[in-house]
């Protein structure tokens, strides 16, 4: 016979229930001391209101822990009671709540704790169950924010599973595993059963049935795999739904009480967003701006002008010869030209018919006795000949200007 996924679901969860380690059976052997259990308590509360009926905080108390043991309908008949003691009574309307969200009406449910809110209950009170109600219509950032709150003032196991789960309902993985770390050491069965719910929804199916094949018998965990398949598919509310009730389709009564869900108002920062440490990048570093960016780059230009002439400077002096300027040797007034000594070439010119001879020699040259001997500049100046009668010597000649 082929049982649908839901139920193969909820026939698993129950399995996983009772199916607990040697460790935790043992501990369950240990009885609590009398008075101080919830059924206890409670049974101390009903006393009470046996003397006084109408004693408003004992029939809250009394709501509250028939919540605990799983009375739901005990709880509603208490805070009914209640309710026409004190109609405004903002633990009232949260006790009733919390009886909706885990009749699986979060819509409804949402309403009351809004109602709670105005009459002035804070939400540290009621968070956690608002909470899930968040997560049951896909509003999992509300939810994660409420079960911080809950969590930051009286933290316990439950809250952190839900924490979790709706960590991975989102698809923070890591962020979700590391929530139920210290419930997994502590061989916490509901949150192994967690971890594998936010293995499936984030694409791990195989890792969920390596998890669910340890705690559960063999024909259980097979049976659990199309709904670990299904679970990345669903969308953020039915996954919420999947995880919290096992079931995997909108009923008429998910579809009626969702058409109750009140305008929510629009989300502002969160204060307790958690904080998470990344590896930390080399950062750039910072350019100067206005000011200081002016002086830099003054700066920099006063640099690059320095280094080129330095090697202008070095550039021009080491090909250039030394000259000195000398007066002209006519007296007529010209501006004195700069005075090759003997070492800028000479173009010697014969009286023979010869072309001129190009001495590269920059030594004082000694011509023999003889003809006169014409001595010419270079060709850039105008050339000025002079004819020696006597033995050539060293001589030095004047360029006229053009």
């Amino acid at each position: 016979m082929i049982f649908p996924t839901h139920h193969l679901l909820t026939a698993a969860l129950a399995l996983v229930l009772v199916t607990a380690p040697s460790g935790a059976r043992a501990q369950e052997v240990v009885q609590p001391l009398p008075g101080t259990t919830d059924a206890d308590r409670l049974g101390d509360t009903m006393r009470q209101l046996a003397s006084n009926p109408r004693n408003v905080d004992a029939l809250v108390r009394a709501g509250d822990l028939s919540i605990g043991l799983g009375d739901l309908s005990g709880a509603a008949a208490l805070f009914a009671r209640a309710e026409k003691v004190d109609p405004r009574n903002g633990r009232v309307k949260a006790g009733m709540a919390s009886i909706l969200v885990r009749s699986e009406r979060p819509g409804e449910a949402l309403r009351y704790f809004a109602q709670a809110e105005a009459f002035g209950l804070q939400p540290r009170y009621y968070a956690a169950d608002r909470g899930l109600a968040y997560d049951l219509i896909g509003e999992q950032d509300r939810a994660q924010r409420d079960y911080r709150v809950a969590l930051r003032d009286a933290p316990d196991d439950e809250t952190v599973r839900r924490y979790a789960l709706s960590l991975g309902i989102s698809g923070k993985r890591d962020l979700a595993l590391q929530q139920l770390d210290p419930l997994v050491l502590k061989k916490d069965r509901g949150a192994w059963r967690a971890r594998a719910f936010i293995l499936a929804m984030n694409n791990d199916v195989r890792g969920a049935e390596t998890i669910v094949t340890t705690m559960m018998p063999g024909a259980a965990a097979r049976g659990l795999q199309p709904f670990f398949q299904r679970l990345p598919l669903l969308a953020p509310a039915d996954r919420a739904f999947a995880v919290h009730f096992g079931e995997v389709h909108a009923t008429p009564q998910r579809i009626a009480d969702a058409r109750m869900t009140p305008v929510l108002p629009q989300l502002g920062a969160d204060p307790t967003a958690p904080v998470m440490l990344a590896a930390a990048e080399p950062q750039p570093a910072p350019q100067p701006t206005g000011r200081a960016k002016a002086a830099a780059d003054r700066s920099a230009t006063r640099r690059d002008k320095t280094a080129r002439s330095g090697r202008v400077e070095v550039a021009a002096v080491t090909p250039t010869p030394t000259t000195t300027p000398t007066p002209s040797p006519t007296p007529s007034p010209v501006r004195p030209a700069a005075t090759v000594q003997a070492s800028a070439p000479m173009v010697m010119v014969q009286p023979l018919p010869e072309p001129p001879v190009v001495l590269a020699s920059t030594q004082p040259v000694q011509r023999p006795t003889g003809p006169a001997v014409a001595t010419t500049l270079a060709p850039s100046a105008p050339t000025s000949t002079f004819v020696q009668p006597l033995p050539a010597r060293t001589t030095t000649v004047a360029a006229a200007d053009a």
